[in-house]
């Protein structure tokens, strides 16, 4: 591997498609593929020079793991690699007041929910809520819809926010 390995975004660490949907299982391979064959124990065997250099190898592939696996690192990382998205700074300036009033509502009825029935309710209109904010994502990333993904984006970002708060 060159030093150019380090500029590299997560999804070409290794070797994946710009995608929001990845096979977890494929990238969970390569990522134990990647962490025996940098393992710092390897660096007698290996042609790489020194042991920082092969630490920083493995810290890299950690991070890019690490946001992979996350679904929203994930959609942020592929916005970014997109060009789409520069900073959170992106998403301030697309705020849709319709979606902060739904939002705020929302928050409102998960702090209201005291029986657990209600929070059952809750859960599963946010877990559907989510399910079809990840589609409308997907659907306008391959539309090419910049505005429409940023908007999207916000949006799961709030309702898995949400979720957490619920659990």
């Amino acid at each position: 591997m060159s030093s150019d390995f380090f500029s590299k975004n997560s999804f070409e660490k290794f070797d994946l498609p710009l995608n929001l949907n990845i096979d977890l299982e494929d990238l969970e391979q390569r990522y134990f593929k990647a962490q025996h064959h940098y393992h710092p124990d390897r660096l007698r065997t290996s042609n790489i020079s020194s042991e920082n250099t092969i630490t920083d190898y493995a810290a890299a592939f950690n991070e890019a793991y690490q946001i992979l696996k996350d679904p929203l690192k994930r959609a942020d990382h592929l916005l970014k690699c997109l060009g789409w998205l520069v900073s959170d700074e992106t998403l301030g300036s697309k705020q849709d007041p319709h979606l902060l009033t739904f939002m705020m509502e929302l928050n409102e009825k998960i702090e209201g929910a005291i029986t657990e029935e209600e929070k059952k309710q809750l859960e599963s209109f946010l877990e559907n809520e989510i399910h079809h904010s990840w589609q409308a994502l997907e659907n306008s990333i391959d539309k090419q819809d910049k505005d429409m993904a940023l908007t999207c984006f916000m949006k799961l970002k709030y309702l898995h926010r949400l979720h957490l708060n619920l659990k």
